[in-house]
């Protein structure tokens, strides 16, 4: 029995005993109303003592219905079960993550657990400064085989630890892997400019270690150089799905070897067909 149950009973029954006493009571003088009104010598017709006990049991049963109305309006419901003391609280606003509440209902305290907080992680191309972070643009010198590098990191910028993370890379649409990079793959079916990571866990506030990628244009560089876009994706255990970030710009400063070779190449007499 929950504890509402046990203190509505008490309560029921007194209101009831006190009901019942009252309806005896009325029943009584209306008894009496009725057997005076018929044995009364002032009262000669028969009319008039119908009419006094007609009156008198309207009144009564007014007064036993309004009696009943009460006792429904002031019982409590009996059928309340514990159960309903649990279940669907009412939402309690949370002033910081991780935080419980405590909420009250019907007597009962119900402590409300915080909904978990989503991993977040923020990309950056490597600095040895740590003020740089996040650094979004740099500028790298294309070396003279046509490759160009650069290195990049991430850090767990929320309260949650990040488990089981997968990291993608993508470079532009018309560049290209110059070789493999280090740890990471290619899953069946994915597009060459994206290449692939697993990492089992990254706490809170940590940053991974420097990863290098080297990439080539698959078009002719130009002599003032250009910008190539270059953009990360993550999802992990806590991460609330894939998010991908926005385009990360490098700025490439051309090699004069790669300059030089594409110009001899442009200039060469093409072979007339034989």
């Amino acid at each position: 029995m929950s504890a509402a149950l046990a203190e509505a009973i008490p309560n029921t029954v007194e209101l009831a005993i006190s009901c019942l006493f009252f309806v005896i009571g009325s029943l009584g003088l209306a008894l009496r109303i009725c057997v005076a009104a018929w044995t009364s010598k002032e009262l000669e017709s028969t009319g008039q003592r119908v009419f006094i006990t007609l009156f008198v049991v309207m009144a009564f049963s007014i007064i036993t219905l309004s009696g009943t109305k009460y006792v429904q309006w002031k019982m409590p419901v009996l059928a309340l079960d514990q159960r309903d003391l649990t279940v669907n609280p009412p939402s309690a606003p949370w002033s910081e993550p991780g935080e419980q509440s405590i909420v009250q209902i019907n007597k009962t305290e119900v402590i409300q657990q915080p909904p978990p907080e989503i991993a977040q992680l923020q990309f950056s191309f490597w600095s040895d400064q740590a003020t740089d972070f996040p650094l979004k643009a740099i500028e790298a010198q294309q070396s003279d085989d046509g490759s160009i590098p650069f290195s990049f990191t991430f850090k767990n910028v929320s309260k949650a630890p990040a488990e089981v993370i997968d990291v993608w890379v993508h470079l532009c649409s018309d560049c290209s892997f110059a070789k493999e990079p280090e740890g990471f793959d290619k899953p069946k079916g994915q597009d060459e400019q994206s290449r692939h990571r697993v990492f089992p866990l990254l706490n809170e506030g940590v940053s991974m270690e420097k990863m290098s990628v080297e990439f080539k244009l698959d078009s002719p560089m130009p002599i003032t150089g250009r910008i190539a876009g270059v953009s990360f994706s993550y999802s992990c255990k806590s991460c609330g799905g894939v998010t991908t970030t926005e385009d990360f710009r490098v700025r490439i400063v051309p090699s004069i070897i790669v300059l030089t070779r594409q110009r001899l190449t442009s200039s060469a007499p093409k072979q007339a067909p034989r």
